[in-house]
């Protein structure tokens, strides 16, 4: 679906069978080249701030560019898109409702409390919400993907979609 609120384009839609992960690994070549990868939640997980670190750090996947992006109510975990990729070699890591926004400037803020892409959310049913595309727009957000039984995602323009086989360029 192509939404053109305040006249910027952004493309949103699902893709079943597909997870985040297969995202990443097929898309390996941005990814590399991704400067900033703003994770919310890992494997349902979103309290990043203690549940997932740790288990990052003990097998060495989170690097000395980590850094944390938010409050007390939602933090998200920042990383680079190269970190992100060597997770996603890992088969009990982004096994289902993950949720990564991508940038290529650090964000200053996380998506708001309640906006979520993971299931139940199905964005080829229904447009994204008014509170996600304004943080997009404000946050600088190129592409936001999240998981469940298929991948959400919401993307700022086709091109970057479909560097990302999310739609067909």
């Amino acid at each position: 679906m192509a939404d053109d609120r305040e006249g910027v384009q952004f493309i949103s839609g699902r893709v079943e069978g597909c997870s985040s992960r297969s995202v990443i690994s097929g898309a390996a070549v941005v990814f590399e080249e991704l400067p900033f990868v703003l994770v919310t939640s890992i494997d349902s997980a979103v309290d990043l701030r203690h549940v997932e670190v740790g288990c990052l750090m003990s097998r060495g996947l989170v690097g000395v560019n980590v850094g944390f992006v938010g409050d007390e109510a939602r933090t998200g975990l920042l990383v680079a898109g190269a970190e992100l990729l060597r997770w996603a070699e890992f088969d009990d890591l982004l096994v289902g409702f993950d949720e990564i926004w991508l940038f290529d400037a650090a964000p200053k803020t996380v998506p708001p409390l309640g906006c979520s892409l993971c299931e139940p959310v199905r964005l080829d049913e229904h447009e994204p919400s008014d509170e996600i595309i304004s943080w997009m727009r404000q946050s600088g957000c190129l592409v936001g993907l999240g998981d469940g039984y298929g991948t959400n995602f919401i993307a700022s323009d086709a091109a970057i979609a479909a560097a990302l086989h999310l739609v067909k360029a």
